[in-house]
């Protein structure tokens, strides 16, 4: 498994991802948890230096000021699994769309 939002970039406003998911959580489809989180050899790697990217030259221009990186994970509860259950068909997208062309 992946760590961060691989979709990101697809999303017509990507900075508006913590709000995003504070929704999604606010409405039981997402659990945050920062007590536990992926181990792994530089899992986190990735998300921390496109962050070092985005924000470094705010870091560096605020004296005493450090990016600080706490690590986590999103949990899809119960609620969504039936969610998506009753919401999309079991078979895989390719198949549905074959089947739809005839």
């Amino acid at each position: 498994m992946m760590p961060g939002v691989p979709c990101l970039a697809q999303l017509q406003y990507p900075n508006n991802i913590h709000a995003y998911i504070s929704n999604l959580e606010g409405l039981g489809i997402f659990q945050t948890r920062t007590d536990v989180y992926m181990v792994g050899e530089n899992i986190y790697e990735p998300l921390e230096n496109n962050a070092k990217l985005a924000y470094g030259k705010i870091e560096a221009a605020i004296e005493d000021r450090v990016l600080d990186f706490k690590k986590g994970k999103i949990i899809i509860t119960p609620l969504a699994r039936l969610f998506m259950s009753a919401c999309f068909d079991s078979k895989s997208p390719n198949q549905s769309l074959d089947s739809e062309r005839g």
